[in-house]
């Protein structure tokens, strides 16, 4: 109804002046070295160097759960299903932990230093990055022997269905002098140097993993190989993301530049250009139209993918910025790092286009996503209520009028939950309609604007050629010619 709709427009506009832009949250006592949204947006998991893993509620910035895995925490990423936690920790391990219990699911024991975990959204894989160090003597020139470290860098393939290693891939090696390689207090900033992740497509047919030399190593499923490296930074590669459109890849570097690349033809098709330090994370927005990154120079930024403009500069990190991710509802952007802080920034007043994404995504995926949780709790009470089993005390009478009252409880909460689906998802349905008109409405007033400009950029018209039927103008101090034909052609 007509007055339904007012009441949407309504909450809607409550909704955005209400909404709080920043939220900055007492997190880890360390740093935050990664994020990961769940796929349904409703959490987001922080891992850091405190050892410990956090589970958020995206909405609220509340803490569902701390699990505390006993090592420096480098990558945390949420399974296709939600189900589990891939964790890689710095001190030799990675581990699939139950996302609801921390409970420990699998613990992959090959590799002496995890750096990042990925799970393909097929469920056919998971990838886990690592490199080792160790000592090496070489004779120089003058044939002394000088003292070397070996960096060599792998990434390991194991199978989602059996946890067995599937292949590993020797990704670099490296020879470094030892006067070079640095040891600090600190051991993730120690070893970020020696930082690297990898990624899958959405599509799961590529494995992109992030290279020391400046390199990008692309693996094919389909032909069992890597195809090719995409070169292009000058420095080591920290970071790499594919796009959910499955067009482009993103990688951050040393360099302090992020580069967007064509992933079909392996071109470099923007560099984007502002920070001041290394580029240490990046994550595309859902509709793959923008692109946050996180650096060293203490700021997060938002880039537009189309024309590789900076859209906003955050500074709400006292030190360097470690991760940042992108809700899949395109909600929100998180940020986390050497201030041990999250910080969650809603940029649907920054992004008003991402609006009509949001509306889509919760009228297919989030509505079902909480009316689940929320039914499922209702439905764990009465299990416990009513299905317990019978007591010593208890007529079998008794106990069967028991079971049959949680019968009838179940099939009741089913009823009342499939009701307020069908409610939500209409009231979002309607919600949708109306940003759809909005974002036509100001398609067509962009059209109309770009039109007029066209025209009132013309300052000159020349005399009319009759025979090639045109007008020679003058636009910006440039000549050209306009078609008309003689017929509309001003006399």
């Amino acid at each position: 109804s007509i007055l339904k709709v007012i009441v949407l427009i309504l909450t809607l506009a409550l909704k955005s002046s209400f909404a709080q832009d920043t939220r900055k949250l007492s997190a880890h006592d360390d740093n935050i070295n990664s994020i990961a949204f769940s796929n349904d947006a409703r959490n987001f998991v922080s891992g850091g160097s405190d050892g410990k893993v956090i589970v958020w509620n995206a909405e609220s910035g509340s803490k569902v759960n701390t699990f505390n895995m006993g090592g420096i925490v480098t990558c945390v990423a949420y399974s296709p299903d939600n189900k589990l936690i891939g964790v890689s920790i710095l001190e030799g391990s990675a581990v699939l932990i139950d996302a609801e219990t921390g409970a420990l699911v699998h613990k992959f024991e090959f590799g002496p230093k995890f750096t990042s975990i990925s799970f393909s959204n097929d469920n056919n894989y998971i990838a886990a990055t690592h490199f080792k160090s160790t000592a090496l003597v070489k004779n120089n020139q003058s044939g002394q022997s000088v003292d070397y470290k070996k960096f060599q860098f792998y990434t390991n393939l194991y199978s989602a269905k059996d946890y067995r290693l599937v292949k590993t891939f020797t990704i670099y090696e490296e020879d470094v002098l030892m006067g070079v390689f640095m040891f600090g207090g600190d051991a993730f900033k120690t070893y970020r140097a020696s930082m690297f992740n990898c990624a899958f497509t959405v599509d799961s047919k590529y494995l992109a993993t992030a290279k020391p030399d400046g390199h990008i190593a692309i693996y094919s499923f389909d032909r069992n190989d890597f195809i090719r490296d995409f070169t292009g930074h000058d420095k080591k590669v920290n970071c790499v993301t594919f796009s959910p459109d499955k067009n482009y890849l993103a990688s951050g570097s040393n360099d302090d530049n992020l580069k967007i690349w064509n992933i079909s033809t392996g071109k470099n098709i923007k560099t984007l250009k502002g920070h001041s330090s290394a580029v240490n994370s990046l994550a595309f927005s859902p509709d793959s139209k923008y692109i946050v990154s996180a650096s060293d120079d203490g700021t997060a930024k938002i880039w537009n993918i189309s024309d590789g403009k900076k859209i906003k500069t955050f500074k709400d990190h006292k030190d360097e910025v470690y991760s940042v991710g992108f809700s899949p509802d395109g909600k929100y952007i998180v940020s986390g790092g050497d201030d041990g802080k999250i910080v969650i920034n809603n940029v649907q007043s920054l992004l008003p286009e991402l609006k009509l994404f949001t509306a889509k995504f919760e009228a297919t995926t989030g509505i079902s996503s909480k009316l689940l949780e929320e039914k499922e709790a209702e439905l764990k009470n009465v299990q416990s209520e009513y299905f317990k089993p019978k007591d010593e005390f208890e007529t079998t009478d008794e106990y069967n009028r028991r079971l049959e009252e949680g019968r009838l409880k179940n099939q009741e909460i089913e009823n009342k939950y499939d009701q307020k689906l069908e409610e939500k998802i209409s009231s979002k349905e309607q919600e949708v309609n109306i940003l759809s008109n909005e974002k036509q409405m100001n398609d067509e007033n962009k059209i109309a604007g770009s039109v007029r400009d066209t025209i009132l950029r013309i300052t000159k018209i020349g005399k009319y050629n009759a025979d090639a039927n045109t007008f020679e103008v003058t636009i910006k101090g440039k000549k050209g010619i306009i078609i008309v034909p003689r017929k509309d052609a001003p006399t």
